[in-house]
């Protein structure tokens, strides 16, 4: 980790380059974050980010402007993309966004040698943006900042929606509340935040998601830490919705870290459940014991994998599954964008067979009769129907089973999506099959 004497660019740089190295950015930045007043932890953020989101563009404008660019070691790397990155989309004054970040030279192993270079790159950039940003509209990798697997992807998939997902995928994300529905307050929530002068909107055909007019500190939120609300994407609202959970049932929800989805089907039947809420990730588990605390509500938090069920099951089926399967995060790359670096294109295909060996396990334990979601936050089709329609293919006993398309949902075969940027949203795949008696 820096040293004690923290600076925003430095700490930008130190974490983009980790992330260069494999780590991610849900690990690195909590605890990065902690070495920083508020006023640079902000900019920290900012930067981390912003410079995560851009890398491919930031990486092919460096690449123009070094010699030996495959000599650069990563935090020196790391440091020209974040110095760029002010340049190209932030409003602090060039010389000073070239001064700071040079000095972070001096604060990095054998970097004194390298402020030549990292002065000469952000000059030049300033000098030659124009023309850079020319040739960047010949390069489809610089001009959408993803990688190329992924613009070819996400084209294949989505031939008449590709260019707006991907340009939607490089935004800042909205911030969405899920009203906590066992709470009373009054007034209530929405207008207590009008009153401090937070807007907010009600999500059409929803009854608990808001979303927000700007990104406000969870302190702000009134009530936060007595369960008044949650932070959680229009998007992934829908799955409680689609599981229809109604009281006295047997439920398991098979992939719940960080407990977002859990604490809200609880909501929904009024904690009259009995919720099982299972998770392979000993570590992530602290979160949904957190959540399921703030929110006053109880669940059998198991630690146990879904492919393993006799270490963990005992034996009596489910009414309701919801299996929100572990994918390539494509529909929420705007909130995660370490993604374009970590995620590879063989990824895919990994994900893809886990995800059809856990809805077979899935199934088994489901009640004849019951309800299983299967959901991902990806819009890759590899992912969602693809997987859904080869583990029917072999089904005699499923049936699916999908509520009424909305008009802002793609339909799929089977199941929907949401596509990234439709009501300011994330992106999802959604199918719900019912076991037949």
């Amino acid at each position: 980790m820096p040293d004690s004497n923290p600076d925003s660019r430095y700490i930008a740089a130190h974490v983009v380059s980790q992330v260069l190295g494999g780590a991610s950015l849900d690990q690195l930045w909590p605890e990065a974050g902690l070495h920083l007043d508020e006023k640079n932890r902000a900019l920290a953020q900012e930067l981390i980010y912003g410079t995560l989101r851009w890398q491919p563009r930031l990486e092919w404008w460096t690449r123009q402007l070094l010699h030996h660019p495959g000599k650069v070691n990563p935090m020196i790397r790391a440091l020209l993309w974040v110095g760029v990155y002010q340049i190209l989309f932030m409003r602090i004054p060039s010389h000073a966004a070239v001064h700071e970040t040079v000095a972070v030279c001096g604060r990095i192993r054998q970097g004194n040698k390298a402020k030549g270079l990292v002065n000469a790159v952000l000059r030049q950039s300033l000098r030659g943006e124009k023309e850079l940003r020319r040739k960047m509209s010949a390069c489809t990798q610089a001009y959408y900042a993803f990688p190329g697997w992924w613009i070819d992807l996400c084209r294949r998939d989505w031939p008449d929606e590709w260019k707006a997902i991907l340009s939607y995928s490089n935004q800042r994300p909205p911030m969405f509340l899920r009203l906590n529905a066992l709470y009373r307050t009054d007034p209530d929530i929405p207008e207590r935040l009008q009153q401090q002068g937070i807007s907010a909107w009600p999500m059409p055909d929803m009854n608990q998601a808001w979303l927000l007019g700007r990104g406000v500190p969870v302190e702000s939120l009134p009530d936060f830490q007595q369960g008044s609300c949650s932070i959680q994407d229009g998007g992934a609202q829908w799955a409680a919705t689609f599981l229809a959970v109604e009281p006295g049932m047997r439920v398991l929800d098979a992939c719940c870290a960080p407990g977002g989805k859990t604490g809200h089907i609880l909501e929904r039947c009024h904690g009259a459940c009995d919720l099982w809420a299972l998770d392979v990730n000993q570590d992530r588990l602290k979160r949904v014991h957190e959540n399921l605390a703030r929110l006053k509500l109880h669940a059998r938090v198991c630690h146990g994998d879904l492919l393993k069920p006799e270490l963990w099951w005992d034996g009596t089926g489910f009414d309701r599954i919801l299996l929100d399967a572990p994918c390539s995060g494509s529909g929420v790359v705007r909130r995660h964008p370490d993604i374009k670096i970590l995620r590879r294109e063989q990824d895919i295909s990994v994900f893809s067979l886990r995800q059809k060996r856990l809805i077979e396990n899935a199934w088994k334990l489901l009640k004849p009769g019951g309800k299983l979601v299967y959901s991902t936050c990806s819009i890759f089709r590899q992912e969602g129907e693809g997987v859904v329609r080869d583990w029917l293919g072999a089904q005699t006993d499923a049936v699916i089973s999908m509520p009424p398309c909305m008009p802002w949902m793609h339909p799929a075969d089977p199941g929907v999506y949401l596509l990234p940027g439709k009501l300011g949203m994330d992106g999802f795949y959604y199918a719900v099959i019912d076991k037949m008696d």
